[in-house]
């Protein structure tokens, strides 16, 4: 009879291979959470895996989302029937703050922020300006985890008077975060970013640039042919360029004066540089920007300057 091999169990087994009494536990958690049956009891089980090598490894994204679903949802079960539910809000605001830690095993997915705007949506008592701090931080973790916003606004959230709050609050935070255009330009995308003024250019024709004639050759069937073509004078067409960069901002950005008067600056630092580019390219073409790196040329406008 041969002799018995035994093999050595490696330390990450449990992540692949669980064993029962782990996915009983899982399935008494579930069991507790369906219908509110106990919700105390799955919270401490769920505590009590997190601190078990054998069940931490299970408890994924979902599980996570789950629970945190549970404790807003139970929250408002509770102050239906007027009672406190501040417990299970505050394990609501915890886990997701544990969730947002860097180098947690369960991140965040759009699941997890839909949830979380549910919960800001539901809580009346949460002063305005910790809504609005709090939904900043949210958008720029929705950025930074690239997960797209449409699918984490769900257009069931904005139903209602609370939608509507939450609504002001989701375009209002979106003028605060890093890139607050593109954010700007997604919730539009998903039609949730309301007009809070009517476009005064709105029905306003495109006005039409002056065109300049010019004859260029070009090679028809092997060959050279002149061919007439109109284009915009250089410094009209960068001209009309700024001026539609100015006017996205007013639509985009219509409460925020500091904010368009910088993109302003910045257009003009963005059209001179082109400009300069622009009028290199030119003196190249006509074989003049040679001595224009003359030692003797640059010491006088260094002088000059």
């Amino acid at each position: 009879m041969p002799p018995k091999v035994s093999y050595p169990r490696a330390g990450n087994q449990y992540m692949f291979f669980p064993d029962t009494p782990s996915l009983d536990k899982l399935a008494i958690m579930e069991a507790c959470l369906a219908g509110f049956l106990d919700v105390r009891r799955a919270h401490q089980l769920f505590n009590d895996a997190m601190e078990d090598p054998k069940l931490c490894y299970l408890l994924d994204t979902k599980v996570h989302n789950t629970f945190l679903r549970a404790y807003i949802d139970y929250a408002l079960h509770i102050e239906q029937q007027g009672d406190a539910a501040d417990f299970w809000r505050s394990q609501f605001w915890a886990l997701y703050k544990k969730m947002s830690k860097k180098g947690y095993h369960a991140c965040p997915n759009a699941n997890t922020y839909t949830i979380m705007l549910f919960g800001i949506m539901n809580s009346h008592d949460m002063p305005h300006d910790d809504r609005m701090t709090f939904t900043i931080k949210l958008l720029k973790s929705v950025e930074a985890n690239k997960v797209a916003l449409s699918d984490v606004v769900d257009q069931t959230l904005l139903t209602g008077e609370s939608g509507k709050d939450l609504l002001e609050i989701l375009s209002e935070s979106a003028k605060q975060t890093g890139s607050r255009t593109q954010v700007l330009k997604k919730l539009e995308s998903i039609g949730i970013v309301p007009a809070s003024e009517p476009d005064l250019l709105e029905g306003v024709p495109e006005v039409k640039t002056q065109t300049k004639r010019r004859v260029v050759k070009k090679e028809v069937d092997g060959e050279e042919v002149k061919v007439e073509v109109f284009e915009t004078p250089y410094n009209l067409g960068i001209l009309k360029d700024n001026l539609k960069l100015i006017t996205e901002s007013r639509s985009s950005l219509p409460d925020d004066i500091v904010q368009r008067q910088k993109m302003l600056e910045e257009t003009a630092y963005d059209s001179a540089l082109a400009r300069f580019k622009h009028e290199a390219d030119v003196f190249k073409d006509l074989d003049l920007g040679g001595n224009l790196t003359n030692r003797s040329l640059q010491a006088w406008m260094w002088d000059w300057h």
